[in-house]
């Protein structure tokens, strides 16, 4: 499993706190090989039907091809990835790549299946 790359984003307001963590949610980018800055910049310049703009990137790892891991959302914060019945409960890790048409890299699924331990018992939210 490859090092966890720390990234300091600049999120549009504050965050909200996560009081637990209750389970994992994988997501894939549906693009290329791209960086968690990108993915940020790109939930940044969302904006939602109401006509606000997304904080950035919802997500709390993204998993590059290479298997490289990027932080993305605090991992004590609300994530935006899930819906708000699963957000206050879960941590959201994007693949990166499109895995609707072809298989995440070896890579990517040893860093998935090796880095729990890792990304999520190190940390202070505690699991329900």
């Amino acid at each position: 499993m490859k090092t966890i790359r720390k990234i300091d984003h600049d999120f549009r307001r504050p965050l909200s706190p996560r009081k637990y963590t209750d389970k994992v949610v994988f997501h894939h980018s549906a693009g290329n090989d791209v960086s968690a800055e990108t993915i940020h910049q790109w939930h940044r310049d969302r904006q939602s039907n109401n006509g606000s703009f997304w904080s950035g990137i919802g997500y709390h790892f993204v998993i590059r091809a290479d298997g490289t891991i990027e932080e993305g959302r605090p991992i004590d914060m609300y994530g935006a990835h899930a819906g708000t019945t699963a957000n206050g409960s879960s941590v959201g890790v994007c693949l990166t790549g499109h895995l609707d048409q072809s298989q995440p890299t070896e890579e990517q699924i040893q860093s998935a299946v090796c880095s729990p331990g890792k990304l999520f018992f190190v940390n202070t939210v505690p699991w329900s």
